[in-house]
């Protein structure tokens, strides 16, 4: 399982985490996992993730990048899901989504309104037929 940072949030109050875990062969991302952490960098690419809980990323801070890259999604839709549940204050200095090397067939959702500052949105090595 991915491991909890609860403690590392609270042991140091005041920090903006970059956070990286790679090549470590985690399969889902469960609720809240990052629920309340002040994360500028998130990469979690090379992962085996097949499944992201739609509210994984819920009350996350600060995050300026994600890096899902090089995992098994074959669908975008829980990964927007979880940025409706992200206020749009929280989402301001976002501006950058890194989906390459995953099995994405079609980009069948909107992107919400709180991602107006995205500026970086990396598909290659998909199998994007649609859009």
């Amino acid at each position: 399982d991915l491991p909890s940072f609860k403690k590392l949030n609270q042991k140091y109050p005041n920090t903006i985490f970059d956070i990286i875990i790679n090549k470590k062969n985690y399969i889902n991302i469960d609720k809240e996992r990052f629920k309340d952490m002040r994360i500028r960098i998130l990469n979690l690419s090379n992962n085996n993730l097949k499944l992201i809980d739609e509210k994984a990323f819920s009350g996350i801070k600060y995050l300026e990048s994600l890096d899902l890259s090089y995992n098994y999604f074959d669908n975008i839709g829980f990964i927007i899901k979880n940025f409706e549940e992200i206020s749009e204050k929280n989402l301001k200095n976002f501006t950058s989504l890194n989906l390459n090397g995953n099995y994405i067939l079609k980009l069948d959702k909107i992107f919400p309104s709180n991602l107006k500052n995205l500026k970086e949105l990396y598909l290659n090595y998909n199998d994007i037929s649609s859009i």
